[in-house]
Parts: structure tokens; C-alpha cells; sequence
């Protein structure tokens, strides 16, 4: 059929990329999220004169719409959807520019409404529901590519697989795509050099309040931890910021450090 076809040039202007120094964020999965580390965020943005934020895929949870069985403690839509909203509100209070990856989560409500209703919806509501009545002069989403790139050198991912072995996934990116990796999606904290050790692999952090997910904490697993923080890239560095005290010296980057210099 004439609607099937490659993606080719003219695809470009539906590919989000990023210029300058920014925060990569990843798997807020609101209501979720840590509303302390978001603080640190903030401060931290404010501090440095960080302007950019990626939020690199799950920024909601859509428990409402999970295909996985329903428990009392699922949030209803349009409880997510108010917390969703007041949220990107403080975010646009920080940030000039917010690029958002969405992935599997946040399409729960697309595909829901392909199995029940024979479809209708598409990316576009889910980004209007979220910005209705706050705007979306300073939010571009990433509709069709689940990845973004920045500043030329650094692939921000949410791969189609999920690994529990830390920085094995972005190793093999790196190697596949000859970029630097940082990959979102599975929650974990890792940080080093592909197998070459000529490319930065990552996993990305989640901005998540482990304690508040339910499926998390009434089920036992033998998963990794997951880790809470975000990355900063300063002049094309790559500054993880793990919540973690034996990790991430608040106090310094806070009150103590000097902002890196404009390369």
C-alpha cells in the first residue's frame, strides 16, 4: 500500500535534536517521581544556568491504561494527568527548552485505545492533555524517534531491549552507532567506557520515588535497585548526579562549585 514507506530526508524536521548544556533526565513515571530530587534539579539548574532539560522517556506511568493486571493502588487518569500538568508547570518555570522522548509508558493510552476502541488517538493528545492550560511554547517531543542526539556526540536512547546487566546495553550501542551512549529506560545507575574504550556508555538514572510505586514495593525481586539522579552535560562533559551520599557531594555542586565556563 502507498502508506508504507522508509524514513528518509524528509523526516528530518520530526527528528529532535539538542544544542548546548543541558540535564538528561529519565523515567520520572509521574505521579511517581521524587519531588526532593526534582528540587535538587531545579536548585542545581538555577546554580549552573542550565536552561535544557531531556526527559529521556517515561516521564508518565499511565497506570490506568497498563495492560498488567489492575490493583487498588493504580491512580486514576485524571489524577496522573493534574500531577503531570503541575509539574511541567514548575518545570517551565526553570527550563527554556524541554525535550521529551516519549516512550512505552507514555503511550499506554495510545495503545489502550487501539485494543478497545480500533484507534483514534496518537501522540499528539497525550502532549495537549498534559499541556492544557500550561502551554507548550518551551516543550518539543520526540513523537517518532525514541532517541535524540547532543551536541553531535551523544546518543540519548530508550532502547527496545531492557538488560539487567549494567552498561551492557550502551556498550553495545556504542559500538553499533559509534556515538556516546546514555540509555534510558531501565532504571539503573552505570557509568564507564564501551569495550574499545573509546566511547562514554551510561545507564541513566530515574527520578522516581521507589518507595511510592506500588508493584515495586508489595513484590519481591531479584531485579538490580534501581537508582535515583539525573546527568548534566557541561560543555559536552558528561556529570552524573547520583542520589546517593557516598556518590554526589550536594553541598559543593550547591553552594561550593564553580559553574564550568562556556567552551
Amino acid at each position: 500500500p502507498n502508506f508504507v514507506r522508509q524514513l528518509g530526508p524528509r523526516d528530518k524536521d520530526y527528528f529532535v535534536s539538542v544544542s548546548g548544556d543541558c540535564f538528561v533526565t529519565s523515567d520520572w513515571h509521574v505521579p511517581h517521581y521524587d519531588e526532593a530530587l526534582v528540587e535538587k534539579l531545579l536548585s542545581l539548574g538555577k546554580r549552573l544556568k542550565v536552561r535544557q532539560l531531556v526527559i529521556n522517556g517515561d516521564f508518565l506511568n499511565q497506570d490506568a491504561f497498563s495492560k498488567w493486571r489492575h490493583h487498588r493502588f493504580n491512580v486514576p487518569w485524571p489524577v496522573e494527568k493534574d500531577s503531570a500538568r503541575d509539574l511541567i508547570r514548575k518545570l517551565y518555570g526553570a527550563f527554556d527548552r524541554i525535550y521529551y522522548i516519549l516512550d512505552n509508558h507514555d503511550r499506554r493510552l495510545l495503545a489502550a485505545s487501539e485494543t478497545r476502541s480500533g484507534g483514534g488517538l496518537d501522540e499528539s493528545d497525550v502532549i495537549e492533555a498534559l499541556s492544557y492550560g500550561v502551554g507548550q511554547e518551551k516543550l518539543r517531543a520526540s513523537v517518532d524517534y525514541h532517541y535524540t542526539i547532543i551536541n553531535q556526540t551523544w546518543r540519548v536512547t530508550s532502547p527496545k531491549e531492557y538488560r539487567r546487566v549494567k552498561l551492557s546495553l550502551p556498550n553495545r550501542l556504542a559500538q553499533l552507532y559509534h556515538q556516546h551512549i546514555i540509555s534510558g529506560g531501565d532504571h539503573l545507575f552505570g557509568l564507564g567506557l564501551d569495550d574499545s574504550g573509546t566511547y562514554v556508555v551510561a545507564n541513566d538514572m530515574c527520578m522516581v520515588d521507589r518507595e511510592s510505586v506500588p508493584y515495586v514495593m508489595v513484590q519481591d525481586s531479584t531485579y538490580p535497585h534501581w537508582n535515583g539522579g539525573f546527568y548534566a552535560i557541561l560543555n559536552n562533559v558528561l556529570y552524573p548526579f547520583c542520589d546517593h551520599p557516598n556518590l554526589t557531594d550536594w553541598d559543593y555542586w550547591m553552594h561550593r562549585a564553580t559553574p564550568p565556563k562556556p567552551s
